[in-house]
């Protein structure tokens, strides 16, 4: 059964009384006729035996309210659509429009709706006054929905909506259906205060819009209203971080993503040949970023491993960018080196302690080309780990100091960021990212 009136309004027919459409108890009916703009006065012509002729909006300017009526300019209605004599049966809808319209609208393949446009030789119309390599074509709609079925009885239609990609156009569609709509202010609003600072806002129960200029519609009246973010007190930045950036800290990030460089080396006696404090050749390589972000986990473990056991001397499935170490000293006497983490993790801003190990591996080769695995005391040392290891870890243990004791050696880092009140865990291996030479 077809139903154009809602409970409220059924509610009012049924007492008998009359309302005030100004009335703010009344506001979702939306003021008198005439004074919303989606009222709209329909015309329906039939001849004398009331076959249907044609239908018409009417011009605003043929009617308008007067003494609570409805004035029209009938003779003016009927001469605009072209009946200029003869006898005919009008009719009168007075309606308000609570969805579409009937204008048309020009939309790409996507629906996106345009406003500008340029014809073609042969009537295709294209996006933009002028035409250009980005203009797409365009499409006529009608701003309406359509009746995808009816049902056996006749009584029941299903309207479904056009590829109009609008959101009033979507928005109006949904109002039919539900009752309700939503009205957002997208420049905010704020509690009202008096001049003198004797009030305060948050004993305020008055609001003032940021933007003067809005006009808040009578159907709003008698609504709720809701302030978005009203309980939040903080907003943390999910975005996830640049972790191809170059920086000097840590920065907040809702994963861990270790990562560390060489923070100072001003004090080796050891000669800086080449190479990037910041490892990125081979922080991309082994974690599948920047020109290595199409290799695959297990190309890039199998390189890992290669790396730790040959010492980066071999073709891998990467190619020869990665044959030789990105980062040398030539050996004077023992070169010291500071490795400094610059990880994403979480729980940065508010002090959140995590445990941090670092352990340094690597090869000693000698001048026959044999391989031994550095030892501590003889090739490196790490300041203030046990005796006799290569491994340190402590809470917040961010920075270390390494000291290269040997010549013709290679040295790995790895460092594993324990984040156990979340059961969080992440490690970064680099192997073979620092070069030790013979003098």
């Amino acid at each position: 059964m077809e139903i154009r009136l809602k409970q409220e309004d059924i509610d009012v027919l049924d007492s008998g009384k009359k309302i005030l459409p100004n009335d703010s108890y009344y506001g979702y009916v939306g003021g008198e006729f005439t004074t919303n703009p989606n009222d709209c006065v329909e015309v329906l012509i039939y001849d004398t035996n009331e076959n249907f002729l044609e239908s018409s909006i009417a011009d605003v300017d043929d009617y308008y309210l007067a003494d609570g009526a409805v004035k029209l300019n009938t003779g003016t209605i009927l001469r605009k659509l072209g009946y200029d004599r003869g006898r005919y049966v009008v009719k009168y809808n007075f309606l308000r429009k609570l969805a579409g319209s009937d204008e048309t609208v020009l939309v790409d393949e996507n629906g996106t709706i345009y406003t500008d446009y340029h014809r073609m030789d042969g009537g295709r119309l294209m996006s933009g006054t002028e035409h250009s390599d980005t203009a797409v074509d365009l499409f006529v709609k009608e701003n309406k929905y359509f009746i995808e079925e009816i049902s056996p009885s006749r009584t029941e239609i299903r309207v479904v909506p056009q590829n109009i990609s609008n959101d009033k156009y979507l928005n109006d569609f949904l109002k039919v259906q539900t009752g309700k709509s939503k009205l957002n202010i997208a420049s905010g609003a704020q509690f009202k205060v008096d001049a003198q600072g004797d009030s305060l806002a948050g004993d305020s129960l008055s609001l003032v819009f940021n933007d003067e200029n809005i006009k808040i519609p009578q159907s709003v009246i008698g609504g709720n209203v809701s302030l978005n973010g009203s309980f939040v007190e903080s907003v943390v930045d999910l975005t996830p971080p640049d972790i191809e950036a170059e920086r000097a800290d840590e920065i907040d990030s809702v994963e861990i993503l270790p990562r560390f460089i060489i923070s100072d080396d001003t004090a080796i006696p050891g000669r800086y040949i080449k190479g990037d404090r910041y490892f990125t050749l081979f922080y991309e390589a082994f974690t599948g970023v920047g020109k290595y972000a199409n290799t695959t986990e297990q190309q890039r473990l199998d390189a890992q491993n290669r790396f730790g056991s040959e010492v980066g001397v071999g073709t891998t499935e990467f190619g020869s960018d990665l044959q030789v170490p990105n980062y040398n000293y030539v050996q004077d006497s023992p070169t010291v080196i500071t490795l400094k983490s610059i990880s994403a993790r979480p729980g940065l801003a508010g002090n959140i302690p995590m445990i941090y190990t670092w352990q340094i591996s690597g090869w000693d080769i000698d001048r026959n080309s044999d391989l031994d695995r550095v030892r501590p005391g003889d090739d490196v040392d790490i300041d203030g780990a046990p005796a006799g290891s290569l491994r340190i870890s402590g809470t917040d243990l961010k920075e270390i100091t390494i000291r290269l004791k040997s010549q013709n050696c290679t040295y790995g880092v790895k460092l594993t960021i324990d984040y156990p009140a979340e059961a969080k865990k992440a490690e970064l291996f680099l192997p073979t990212c620092i070069r030790q030479d013979r003098s």
